[in-house]
């Protein structure tokens, strides 16, 4: 019975553990078909990621590969520099321009050899093979490194440069019309006086009359080329310290004789005093200038004032009148020689007037907002404030024609 009974046991419990090894066999194939299933998912995730990293190289393969063709189509040169100003990058026509080899180079060691002025930094730069490049530069963002860009402006600079020599010979055409028109017409008249006066039985008196006519047109003569070669040529004057009180008396003597019956000049002077650095009697010359347009323009019933006011940097000196005024569309022409409404006029008096000022580092420009008559404003720098950067500009006062239409062309 016993061993019955112990056979039955073991029996038992080898049941037992056969159930318990299913059970825990079916868990693990439970476990295993769910890593398979995460297994599964873990992989299809992998190959999207893959996919789409696969696609996301493709456009960027594609972008750098536009970009570069882009950089390749620009019309220009373009470099772009590191920190160090050691060249990264360049596209084909920055080869062209400063020659090989270009990357992995300093840039100040390209700009030696490439560059006649290898100094300059940005603006117009010629090649030593005489062609022009115009360089700008700009720092990127972010990071460091700039970016270079080269535009070939060498047939923009000849166009130019014909432009300008049309320019100055259009200028020196007309001004060589209005020379003669200007010159003849005194002339004209001098020689028709003078002729009339050596007519026999002419009386004593009228003959006086004309010649005295004759010398009137002659005077005119005198200045009018007087006036054109300080505006053309320049003239050599001593550079000193002046007060404005002194300028304003200089002008006064002058102009007062000048003032006819009727006409009323007066001066407003500032509440203090104050020097200037330059030539006196030049800068009196352009005051009077002024005033005398202002009384010409004005008639018998002039008003003229001549006002100093004296700022911090500054003296401003405005001359108006109550005559008709400047029409809006000759503000501006009114400067250019030649340029005049009056019969009589020589249209150089404003345009020396301004050069003096320029001379002096001064301005002279016409009051738009005038209500009334035409007020012409000078501003003059202060003693203190003078720029010494080179005394020939107060000795000369106005620069030649040609030189100065030349100089200014060849900065454009």
């Amino acid at each position: 019975m016993q061993a019955d009974y112990d056979r039955k046991t073991d029996l038992d419990e080898l049941k037992d553990a056969f159930e318990a090894f299913n059970k825990v066999s079916g868990d693990l194939q439970s476990s295993y078909d769910d890593l398979q299933l995460q297994v599964k998912e873990l992989q299809s995730q992998l190959d999207i990621a893959n996919r789409k990293r696969a696609e996301e190289a493709e456009r960027n393969t594609e972008l750098a590969r536009r970009l570069t063709a882009l950089l390749e189509a620009l019309p220009g040169g373009v470099i772009m520099l590191d920190e160090d100003g050691v060249v990264r990058e360049q596209n084909s026509t920055a080869d062209h321009f400063l020659g090989r080899p270009l990357k992995d180079m300093e840039w100040t060691l390209i700009c030696r050899r490439a560059f006649r002025d290898e100094t300059s930094t940005h603006g117009d730069l010629t090649l030593h093979d005489g062609r022009m490049v115009s360089l700008a530069q700009q720092d990127m963002v972010p990071g460091p490194g700039r970016v270079l860009l080269f535009t070939d402006v060498t047939e923009r600079r000849k166009v130019q440069e014909i432009l300008a020599r049309q320019k100055r010979l259009t200028a020196m055409g007309e001004m060589a019309a209005a020379l003669a028109h200007q010159i003849r017409t005194p002339l004209s008249a001098a020689v028709l006086y003078t002729s009339n006066a050596a007519l026999p039985g002419v009386p004593a008196g009228h003959k006086d009359e004309l010649l005295g006519k004759a010398t009137h047109c002659l005077q005119t003569l005198e200045q009018l080329i007087g006036d054109m070669l300080h505006f053309a040529r320049g003239a050599s004057y001593t550079e000193s310290g002046f007060d404005i009180d002194e300028l304003l008396d200089s002008v006064e003597n002058a102009l007062l004789p000048l003032a006819r019956d009727g006409q009323q000049v007066r001066f407003v002077r500032a509440a203090r005093n104050a020097r200037l650095t330059g030539n006196c009697e030049a800068v009196a010359g352009a005051i009077l200038n002024l005033a005398t347009n202002g009384l010409s323009h004005a008639g018998t019933d002039a008003r003229l004032t001549i006002e100093a006011r004296i700022g911090n940097y500054d003296v401003e000196i405005r001359v108006s009148d109550n005559g008709p005024g400047i029409p809006p569309e000759q503000h501006e022409r009114i400067f250019e020689p030649f340029f005049t409404s009056r019969p009589d006029g020589t249209g150089l008096g404003l345009a020396v007037a301004r050069s003096v000022a320029e001379a002096h580092h001064g301005s002279l420009q016409l009051d738009a907002n005038a209500t009334r008559g035409a007020t012409f404003v000078l501003r003059l720098p202060l003693d203190n404030q003078f720029d010494r950067r080179t005394s020939n500009d107060i000795r000369r006062l106005t620069a030649p024609v040609a030189a100065r239409t030349q100089a200014e062309e060849a900065a454009v």
